[in-house]
């Protein structure tokens, strides 16, 4: 993998996965890439989040409910760490997210 250590190649390759309708091989790809990126001291926490959002909607699509909810609060709650990924979480957890107002 190029870039081992963030979150786009995983997300990629689980993605190819959803789409081809493997879920589980989703969920199997994005649980060892946060294991990959949590023992990585130059592992950003941002890619951090993200993957464990796309492993949340993974699991939903594994119909893995309550693990899903499970990861996705957890996102929600280090969403500083990362606002996509926060809005993901969100939005999965059906919380409409509203949009900021813009600034003059």
């Amino acid at each position: 993998l190029l870039r081992p250590h963030r979150d786009f190649p995983y997300i990629g390759l689980a993605t190819v996965q959803l789409n081809q309708k493997n879920p589980d091989e989703a969920v199997r790809i994005l649980a060892q890439a946060c294991k990959v990126l949590a023992s990585t001291p130059e592992a950003l926490q941002e890619d951090q989040a993200m993957l464990a959002a796309f492993r949340g909607v993974a699991l939903h699509c594994a119909q893995r409910s309550a693990e899903s909810r499970q990861i996705l609060q957890s996102v929600v709650q280090m969403g500083y760490h990362s606002e996509n990924a926060r809005r993901i979480a969100l939005n999965m957890l059906g919380v409409l997210v509203a949009k900021a107002p813009e600034t003059p």
